[in-house]
């Protein structure tokens, strides 16, 4: 009988016991990204409801792994989790590519990948815990379950007649507020509310042992805790600080040239603190949306956001992404059409917000705050309809100081390595976006805006098909270049929830360097956690300063960056940017020769 079948059966046995009232728990499963593109295996998976339930989880697992004498890993999650690389899994088991050609050996699946020895995984999915706990009207201030999704909460805040400050949350909506605050997730707001931790006031929690406490927002576990990827403990509530009702002001700078894209951020910001940018370099446009909150006594237009497309839309794109992503020499335009049409749908001729009486597409207007923050596509989201699209996301900070130099150098990268200094002008990146936002610099321990003065986030955000998994993104060395620039030139802090394994085992740019209080986080965690039970196993690699592991197709898989040819996707070659030849990147072959 093998260490993991004895701590299972120990942990029946605490059940049958009546150890606690746990909820339903399912044995060898697996849960999947909302993309599609990384499956987490755990050897339990279980789906507390209360605080209690996931203390009484985790002092149970604690214990009989203590008796089996295996080692224990558990991470909390959400089933859809929206994550590009592993830290939602517990342990080493898991897939960056779940569909596709499963023996080819390019594409490890998560049967293939193990986990470490006398180890036993546990997950605890927080889909349930989505309750209201408290309303407190006169304070404006309301108590939640981490695994409410911002929309949810949203609706909430709206009924109890109070809005949330704006900035506070991203525009997307169907993420939980657990994994927002625990990963830095943010909306955009310079040096003003610009995230969910700026809004918190007190964090219920439960640690390695299974002890429940609360916590201020300002306390050393409150700034170990937001944006600390869960090593310290499980969040499981919050209390939150919103405010009275309030609408929200639009206006857009549509499709405007990318000549001046500085001096232009800089005038919006004084405008108002709350700006986004969306940005085509090799497209020289940008759009950028300016919102303000004003009086709930001001007119609202019906302002609000829709990120809904259409089935049919969404399917005809996946089909035509595949084929112009499989066309390394252009040799089928017609396949390009309906891509580069999408390429300004779904960028710079986006727009933010719809009228909600008229349906149209809304520059100017104003909307209840509530509503002009967030949205949920639901089962509209493009990943879910059957087109197999997933998105490369890439999301660094960089301070404010430092934009118009990497400005300067992403329009260097796209003359030389796209466009061939006018030569190829007819390239351009695949669907998606380039997208500035704006925060305030923090004191949390681990978080990517940690003691930063006026920090940018940085997001590359592009659409892949994933019918064929060795196919890499068209133009992807484009973004692999920058990401290696961002992080090693500008000492860019990594968000959490976004980026590739690569990034967090850089080989020279290490990720922990770039953390001025990662020591401060260590000393809280050896109390919270002794036994490293909530630390995944891509943070140990990162803690711990190893370099990526070097393998066939490894580049493909987003576990390195290329340094032979064999480390990229069939038919690919490992050569030099042009732009910047320090750095390595993966380019067809036929483009080469």
């Amino acid at each position: 009988m093998t260490s993991a079948t004895i701590l299972c059966s120990l942990i029946a046995l605490a059940l049958v016991a009546g150890a606690s009232a746990f909820e339903p728990v399912e044995q060898d499963k697996t849960y999947i990204a909302a993309f599609q593109d990384v499956t987490c295996k755990s050897d339990v998976i279980a789906y507390p409801t209360t605080t209690a339930e996931v203390a009484d989880q985790i002092a149970t697992h604690v214990a009989a792994a203590k008796q089996a004498g295996v080692q224990l890993k558990i991470r909390a999650s959400h089933k859809a989790f929206h994550s590009s690389s592993s830290f939602p899994c517990p342990g080493g088991k898991y897939s960056a590519y779940p569909e596709g050609p499963d023996s080819h050996p390019l594409l490890p699946t998560s049967d293939s990948t193990q986990s470490p020895a006398n180890t036993t995984t546990v997950t605890l999915l927080l889909d349930n815990m989505t309750s209201v706990l408290k309303v407190n009207a006169q304070k404006h201030r309301i108590r939640v379950q981490s695994g409410m999704m911002i929309t949810q909460l949203l609706q909430e805040v709206a009924k109890a007649n109070m809005s949330l400050p704006l900035g506070a949350v991203p525009a997307f909506g169907d993420l939980t507020l657990g994994g927002v605050l625990v990963t830095g997730a943010h909306g955009s707001g310079h040096l003003a509310t610009g995230s969910l931790g700026d809004i918190v006031l007190e964090l219920t929690w439960v640690d390695g042992q299974g002890k429940v406490h609360v916590s201020d927002r300002g306390s050393t576990a409150g700034k170990a805790l937001v944006a600390g990827l869960g090593i310290a403990g499980v969040v499981t509530e919050m209390l939150l600080q919103v405010q009275p009702p309030s609408n929200t002001q639009l206006s857009t700078r549509f499709k405007q040239s990318d000549a001046q894209l500085l001096q232009a951020v800089q005038e919006m910001l004084k405008e108002s603190p709350h700006v986004l940018v969306i940005w085509r370099p090799d497209l020289h446009q940008y759009t950028a949306y300016v919102t303000k909150e004003v009086a709930a006594s001001v007119p609202s237009t019906g302002g609000i956001i829709n990120l809904d497309l259409p089935k049919l839309a969404t399917q005809a794109l996946g089909l035509s992404l595949a084929a112009w992503q499989a066309d390394l020499r252009d040799l089928l335009p017609l396949a390009a059409l309906p891509v580069k049409a999408a390429i300004q749908e779904m960028s710079v001729g986006h727009a933010m917000a719809n009228d909600l009486k008229s349906k149209r597409r809304m520059f100017e207007g104003v909307g209840d705050t509530n509503m002009m923050q967030a949205a949920s596509c639901g089962k509209s989201c493009l990943w879910h309809q059957g087109a197999k699209i997933a998105m490369d996301d890439i999301h660094m900070s960089i301070e404010l100081e430092q934009l118009g130099d990497w400005i300067s150098n992403v329009k260097k990268l796209v003359a030389a390595d796209l466009h061939e200094h006018g030569a190829k002008k007819h390239r351009y990146l695949s669907p998606g976006y380039f997208w500035l936002r704006f925060g305030s610099g923090s004191q949390d321990f681990l978080s990517h805006t940690s003691n930063m003065t006026a920090p940018v986030h940085v997001q590359m955000s592009f659409m892949k098909s994933m019918i064929n998994p060795l196919q890499p993104n068209k133009f992807g060395w484009i973004l692999e270049v920058i990401e290696q620039f961002t992080l090693c030139k500008y000492k860019a802090k990594l968000h959490w929830g976004k980026n590739h394994q690569r990034d967090f085992t850089h080989p020279t740019c290490h990720a922990v360097d770039h953390l001025p209080f990662w020591d401060k986080a260590m000393a809280f965690r050896q109390g919270s956690d002794p036994g490293m039970i909530f630390e995944p196993a891509l943070f140990t690699a990162m803690a711990a300063k190893l370099p990526n592991t070097l393998s066939q197709g490894c580049a493909l898989r987003g576990e390195c960056f290329c340094e032979q040819d064999e480390h990229c996707a069939p038919g690919f070659q490992c050569v030099p940017s042009l732009a910047f030849t320090e750095y390595k990147c993966c380019k067809p072959r036929s483009w080469l020769m």
